[in-house]
């Protein structure tokens, strides 16, 4: 039986890839591509409900690029789902993403999720499961809900210095939801993927002692004083809101968020980069 909450220890890059950028590329609601070097983890891509268009969905084209491993997906070798709902999951697309994967390809994310990709066709062989600490985890945001997930990621010439490291907790989204949260560091750059945690439920201590780069959260976490609490416990790192409704004008964002960066167009990018950590040497 697999450890409970998935960590991919895929070890950190060495010092002489850490001026290479780290790219985001935003698909559509919370849907994000990060790229390093040869490799590329997409989270919460594709997805097919736009719950009567309030979310944005990926397009066509880009869909297409996805099944197809196009650029800029023909890097990607770990796909995260945070949660099964439509606005950030489409198991029909994700099996036929999957099964053109190379061995390295892994979808990670809920039981209920990997249950409804193989339903549609996907491979076992492509996912890993979440288990439960005692089969006592309820993916509401316990401390204790964390294990460890032994996939390891080589990069053929660059040797076993290189790699990916993937930590993932869980963090309430609904009731009887299974929600994972994701850290993803690549080429020294640590980010965090909410996923849509609502933060007047979520037991956020699950993520203490964990320094992010870049957090990405849903726009509500500005709506709400403990979601504006948890931002601001991490002043060193760049904030960015997603999840916003689709038919959102540029202005009527920029007034609702006061200003803050965010994540709205498909296809627009951010160069990402490593914040200054107060405590990273103590």
């Amino acid at each position: 039986m697999r450890k409970l909450a998935l960590y991919l220890a895929l070890m950190l890059a060495p010092p002489a890839f850490a001026d290479e950028p780290v790219e985001l590329t935003f698909i559509a609601n919370e849907g994000v591509l990060l790229e390093w070097r040869t490799h590329a983890v997409l989270i919460d891509s594709p997805a097919s409900n736009s719950y009567d268009g309030t979310y944005s969905l990926p397009s066509t084209e880009i869909v297409e690029a996805m099944v197809e491993q196009a650029p800029p997906f023909q890097r990607v070798s770990f796909i995260l789902s945070t949660h099964i709902h439509g606005d950030h999951f489409d198991a029909a697309t994700l099996s036929r993403m999957c099964n053109k994967l190379s061995s390295n390809g892994t979808l990670l994310g809920s039981n209920a999720a990997i249950d409804a990709y193989i339903v549609a066709g996907g491979h076992e062989r492509c996912v890993i499961r979440p288990s439960g600490n005692e089969d006592e985890c309820g993916f509401t945001g316990e401390p204790h809900c964390r294990a460890e997930y032994g996939a390891t990621l080589r990069v053929s010439g660059l040797g076993p210095e290189f790699g990916i490291d993937i930590d993932a907790r869980p963090l309430f989204h609904r009731e009887e939801i299974e929600h994972w949260t994701y850290r993803v560091e690549m080429g020294g750059v640590s980010v965090l993927h909410l996923g849509d945690t609502q933060p007047q439920m979520a037991d956020f201590s699950i993520w203490d002692g964990v320094d992010f780069d870049v957090i990405l959260y849903p726009y509500w976490f500005l709506q709400m004083a403990e979601g504006v609490a948890f931002l601001e416990a991490h002043p060193e790192a760049r904030t960015i809101a997603f999840h916003i409704p689709a038919a959102a004008t540029d202005a009527e964002i920029m007034e609702a968020l006061d200003g803050a960066e965010y994540l709205h167009t498909e296809g627009e990018t951010r160069i990402l980069s490593a914040a200054p950590h107060t405590n990273a040497s103590e």
